[in-house]
């Protein structure tokens, strides 16, 4: 069928549930109402994640997992320095956002991306945990993560970002002892 049908005519079988899927994907309103609208519309986006997923699933494997996991580091950290500048704008009229400063928080968070892919790495293969039983393995990697790793990329973060500002060495030194608790 070309349209929707009229209220009186019924919707069964699988060509029906296909014009169904097609007609909430154009955007026209269905006549069928309550579960079956539902499942309509979700079996189009059901169908939308799966093809996402299939496009994005190489990313999370081999050599391209390093990439991912570089890329997504410093997207994360340009993302939080751009939401911790909004939030400044707002709290202090006449502030502008600085697009530098979040690029810079890119670069450093790509930076830390190799050696965040390559650390997890080595504590998954040192403490394998899957499930309940591995909840103690589990503690344990957050115990050596926050007690070895967060400490060196405090001081990454602080050299590095300095450099990328112009500091010194010695005032990036000076940062790093005046904010590194804060930060830890």
């Amino acid at each position: 069928p070309s349209g929707p049908r009229s209220a009186g005519e019924g919707w069964s079988g699988r060509a029906d549930r296909e014009d169904r899927v097609r007609l909430a994907s154009a955007g026209r309103a269905s006549p069928v109402r309550g579960p079956a609208a539902r499942w309509a519309m979700a079996s189009g986006g059901w169908r939308w994640l799966r093809a996402l997923r299939a496009v994005g699933q190489p990313l999370f494997q081999g050599r391209a997992l390093l990439v991912t996991n570089t890329l997504g580091c410093g997207v994360l950290m340009a993302v939080g320095d751009g939401v911790r500048q909004s939030w400044e704008v707002r709290a202090r009229p006449g502030q502008k956002f600085n697009p530098r400063r979040s690029a810079s928080m890119f670069a450093v968070g790509c930076s830390m991306g190799p050696f965040l892919h390559y650390w997890y790495l080595w504590l998954d293969h040192l403490l394998p945990a899957s499930g309940l039983p591995g909840l103690p393995n589990v503690l344990r990697k957050v115990l050596i993560d926050q007690l070895v790793a967060s400490p060196m990329l405090g001081v990454w973060y602080f050299l590095g970002l300095g450099c990328l500002e112009g500091q010194t060495l010695d005032e990036s030194c000076q940062e790093l002892r005046d904010k590194f608790w804060e930060f830890y």
